[in-house]
């Protein structure tokens, strides 16, 4: 199976994805060398260096010339394109001699509506919606636009709108499990702040950042991997305006800004209770992890027959994708029920219903079995499993 997955990932990057860069870099060359020509052929005419009819001639000559090499560049991608198909087709056998879905049409729409909005192809978004004839959910686009808005900041290399968005949602961030990934992550994106400034010479200006933002982070923290890293960062300050060629230098690489990227989103999915990998992606990794176990057990089953004894063994997931469709409540030991749903408690420990009820108080106010957090019960949510 790796081996065909590295064949079609080769196919894909030496053939469709090269083919494609060099296309679009070539057609883009090739409008602006029309451009160029008929600006120039525009000022030659002022200039009455050629007649009309030569200038025409010309230009229809050049565009034609344009427009055929843009054509076989198309064709080009397209024979590529057409090449990995056969490669997949090759490949990947077919599941539907074993197998039928019988599934409900809208939710997979709305899943795959989803998944295109949380990969941030809002135009393929709101075109799917619209032909699914599917309404946008107002609050699932609000949560992620706020996020889009910061990660987008951060791809510009601006710290500033995701610095403003931790510090507004600190107070449900620092409540969160593994609430140190926030620290983390502010750090990380005071610290690119500081070398930006260094980078663009603004000495006093990083000395004044690093002890205003970086230190007292520091100390908060009290952790020892701090303290190291900003001594490396106040031996910066010697090379201002001079990173680039600083023994810093690979404080300065692209790879950085993508590390923060990805460690911000984790902690804005987490903070505003949505997944960071959309369902549709889930299901493609634990597919792709399942499919060979899957197509050696429905060629044994469809050729032996159920009467082969044929077990079929779940390959090893990992805590990934390892999800409960159940709850037992630790307070009453029972299964939770629609009528008896999971709640989950301010403090992000879970209960059943039943138990929050018996818990609670006549002022509508509880305590938390495992921990001292108090909340108003109207502050319980229910989970949906």
């Amino acid at each position: 199976m790796a081996a065909v997955v590295a064949e079609c990932e080769t196919c894909f990057t030496e053939g469709v994805s090269k083919k494609q860069k060099h296309s679009v870099k070539r057609q883009i060359e090739i409008i602006d060398e029309l451009i160029a020509s008929f600006t120039a052929t525009k000022a030659s005419l002022r200039e009455k260096k050629e007649t009309v009819d030569e200038a025409l001639h010309r230009l229809q000559a050049e565009t034609k010339k344009g427009q055929d090499e843009s054509t076989q560049l198309h064709k080009d991608c397209q024979a590529e394109t057409a090449n990995l198909s056969k490669v997949v087709d090759a490949n990947f056998q077919t599941l539907s001699p074993y197998m039928e879905w019988e599934g409900d049409e809208k939710t997979l729409d709305t899943v795959v509506a989803h998944h295109l909005f949380q990969q941030g192809d809002l135009d393929i978004y709101n075109a799917f919606l619209e032909e699914s004839g599917q309404a946008a959910s107002q609050e699932f686009t609000d949560a992620f636009s706020e996020i889009f808005n910061c990660l987008e900041s951060l791809h510009n290399k601006d710290t500033g709108p995701a610095l403003t968005w931790c510090t507004e949602h600190q107070k449900t961030l620092t409540q969160l499990p593994h609430s140190e990934n926030l620290t983390s992550v502010i750090f990380q994106l005071h610290k690119l702040h500081f070398l930006t400034l260094l980078q663009q010479g603004q000495r006093n200006n990083a000395v004044a950042y690093i002890k205003t933002h970086i230190t007292p982070l520091c100390t908060q923290s009290k952790s020892v991997v701090y303290r190291s890293e900003i001594g490396s960062l106040s031996s910066c300050l010697l090379w201002s305006g001079r990173m680039e060629t600083s023994p810093y230098r690979h404080l300065l690489t692209d790879d950085l800004w993508s590390t923060a990227c990805t460690s911000f989103r984790l902690v804005a999915c987490a903070a505003l209770q949505v997944p960071k990998d959309s369902h549709l992606s889930v299901c493609v990794k634990a597919g792709y992890l399942l499919l060979p176990t899957l197509m050696k057990y429905l060629s044994i089953r469809h050729k032996f027959g159920t009467a082969s004894g044929a077990e079929l063994q779940m390959p090893d997931f990992g805590s990934e994708f390892q999800f409960r469709s159940t709850f037992v409540c630790p307070v009453i030991q029972q299964i939770s029920t629609s009528n008896n749903p999971p709640m989950l408690l301010p403090c992000y420990h879970v209960i059943s219903r039943s138990a929050l009820q018996s818990l609670m108080r006549s002022n509508h106010r509880l305590k938390c079995p495992y921990c001292p957090t108090e909340c108003l019960a109207e502050k319980c949510k229910q989970l949906h499993l």
